[in-house]
């Protein structure tokens, strides 16, 4: 975002510019990089749209650093939750809990006798792994799918904010069914 500065009104905008730049620049503004007229760039950090929607108000066109999140549901138990990072990888420390869930909710009656050797980080069995990331890839499919379809009803009704978030989370889930086609060709 861009800011103008303003011509200085009194001292008491002056004690206020001093309190918000002093902290930037060592005390005080400082009079030569904060004329009137001249732009002043804001930068918010690097945050997901999530982040910045609900803190400031606004979605950047294009974040590169944006993650997501996604539900996955097997029957008869709590869904999980996944995270797809910014290059759309699914296999992340966030979900490894959510991953190891899915893995033993997943298992076939005879592979319940794998669990005794299971320490909790990779698969259980090469059948279970299958079934665990083809579930995650309907999932993560509809998703996308429901944000590809938010953004076409928020253009109707013009809201641009809704949009804008809906197009980075589609981009970002679009990444994760990427990354899911180049490790598992064979689900798609």
């Amino acid at each position: 975002d861009t800011i103008f500065v303003e011509e200085e009104k009194n001292s008491k905008s002056n004690n206020w510019a001093d309190q918000v730049f002093g902290g930037f620049f060592g005390g005080g503004s400082n009079k030569a990089s904060f004329q009137p007229g001249k732009e002043v760039f804001v930068s918010y950090g690097d945050f997901d749209n999530m982040e910045t929607l609900c803190n400031y108000g606004f979605v950047p066109e294009d974040n590169s650093v944006n993650i997501d999140t996604f539900r996955v549901r097997v029957m008869r138990k709590a869904p999980a939750y996944l995270v797809v990072e910014k290059d759309g990888s699914i296999d992340n420390l966030f979900n490894m809990i959510s991953l190891t869930d899915l893995r033993v909710n997943l298992l076939a009656e005879n592979e319940f006798e794998l669990l005794n050797d299971y320490d909790g980080d990779g698969m259980i069995s090469e059948r279970n792994e299958i079934e665990v990331w083809a579930v995650i890839a309907g999932e993560l499919d509809e998703a996308a799918y429901g944000a590809k379809m938010g953004i076409s009803q928020a253009e109707d009704r013009n809201d641009d904010i809704v949009a804008s978030y809906l197009k980075g989370r589609y981009r970002t889930l679009q990444k994760g069914i990427d990354w899911l086609k180049t490790k598992y060709p064979d689900l798609f």
